[in-house]
């Protein structure tokens, strides 16, 4: 876009029109310009400590950016777009890609901690040591660490789009929602910390001021198609002893059907598998690993999905975890890993630094589907164990998250008015 190096193009900031602190904040966009650009962003996200002795870090892998739960782009009263359970989602885009990006770029901008080398005498560690204070959150203003969020990561519609021409989108706006007891989930040392509260986001936008461009480009923007990611969950009940004597070598098969797909055309589909019970990751007012956040690793772990009738996978599915990896990195692409990463049991002492603390929980399941959806099952399988410890990923409740790509489109009209629908 050459007009960037012209003046034909301003930046605007916007503060919320609606903000309260660790509950919600919404931006409301002037109607009076005539055209955004789509790399609309969002700086200041996170949370400022409010006892000046205090300092607290942030969620290793989610950084400040898992303080957002939901976020929608609205025009009018119409979604353009959105994302729920942002926080979860934005923990595998976090590690999905190369280690150098994440922790010289990604890291940087989410203010998560994620990336690894190895040391000298061999064992994997994050660049990110406690004396790096990227991940901390201080009383003082300057010294802040607060995220910045491009918000095409989270509204796909406004990467396929070269413009947002008011005169079509009246009245844009987008709302955020944060997470509950932001504190408690996003902080690893919420109780030491001291108190702390969730920062005013401001909103950067790009305007075009120059009618002459924006009457050229209006006669391009006549439609538009972009994978939405849309969300449901189902759940993994616990055993009936949850990690006692009988569970040992006991195999869990969880079949169930996904309606929230239904009469969609879904591409690739993404499973988070979730321990939500933030007191199973605490330890000495400590949260341990990656907390609420992570994809925990099942024992023995199988996977097979069936879309309308018929089986994706031959046999018994995906079995293993690096089969399962592999199939992930096939359809999403790179992603940060180190030894035990996706793997329970596994002794890395020697391998990884807080090895225990931060095995098995970067367990993705990503698939390729490719098909319109009358009918969606997924059956998980879990091998139990033994296990006398607060955390039982074998034997307790698990929530899986399944975020799918919904093919969508836009469809503008003679009379300026335009349809959003699903691909058929």
């Amino acid at each position: 876009m050459s007009f960037y190096s012209d003046s034909n193009v301003k930046t605007r900031y916007f503060d919320p029109s609606t903000f309260v602190a660790g509950a919600r904040a919404s931006f409301e966009l002037d109607g009076n310009d005539l055209a955004y650009l789509p790399n609309m962003r969002i700086f200041n996200i996170g949370m400022s400590n409010t006892n000046a002795g205090g300092t607290a870090t942030y969620n290793r892998l989610v950084g400040a950016l898992g303080v957002i739960q939901n976020i929608r782009l609205l025009d009018g009263k119409t979604e353009l777009s959105s994302l729920n359970n942002a926080a979860l989602y934005r923990g595998f885009l976090n590690v999905n890609k190369r280690n150098d990006e994440v922790a010289s770029v990604n890291g940087r901008l989410a203010r998560s901690q994620m990336g690894y080398e190895v040391s000298d005498d061999g064992i994997v560690v994050a660049p990110a040591q406690p004396t790096d204070t990227i991940g901390y959150i201080t009383s003082d203003e300057n010294t802040h660490n607060l995220g910045y969020l491009d918000l095409r990561d989270v509204f796909p519609m406004l990467a396929s789009v070269s413009h947002l021409p008011t005169a079509v989108f009246k009245n844009l706006r987008i709302e955020i929602t944060f997470i509950s007891d932001m504190i408690g989930k996003t902080l690893v040392d919420p109780v030491t910390s001291g108190p702390a509260k969730g920062s005013r986001p401001v909103l950067g936008v790009d305007v075009l001021e120059n009618p002459v461009i924006v009457n050229r480009l209006n006669k391009q923007l006549e439609n538009a198609s972009w994978m939405e990611i849309e969300h449901d969950r189902f759940r993994i009940p616990a055993t009936a002893t949850n990690g006692g004597a009988a569970d040992q070598d006991v195999v869990q098969n969880t079949n169930v059907k996904i309606n929230g797909f239904n009469n969609k055309r879904i591409q690739r589909l993404l499973m988070v598998k979730q321990l939500n019970d933030p007191a199973m990751w605490t330890a000495n007012n400590v949260i341990d690993g990656f907390g609420i956040f992570g994809s925990q690793n099942l024992y023995k772990e199988s996977l097979q999905i069936r879309v309308n009738g018929r089986n994706l996978f031959p046999r018994q599915g995906l079995v293993g975890s690096n089969e399962r990896l592999a199939s992930l990195t096939d359809n999403f692409g790179p992603m940060l890993s180190y030894p035990a990463s996706n793997e329970q049991g596994v002794d890395s002492t020697n391998l990884v630094q807080r090895n225990i603390d931060y095995a098995g929980q970067l367990d993705y399941d990503g698939v390729l589907i490719g098909d319109y959806i009358n009918d969606l099952q997924i059956q998980i399988g879990r091998t139990g164990t033994q296990d006398a410890n607060v955390r039982k990923p074998n034997t307790a409740e698990i929530q899986v998250h399944c975020f799918a790509e919904i093919m969508k489109t836009l469809r503008l009209n003679k009379n300026g008015t335009y349809n959003i629908s699903y691909v058929q």
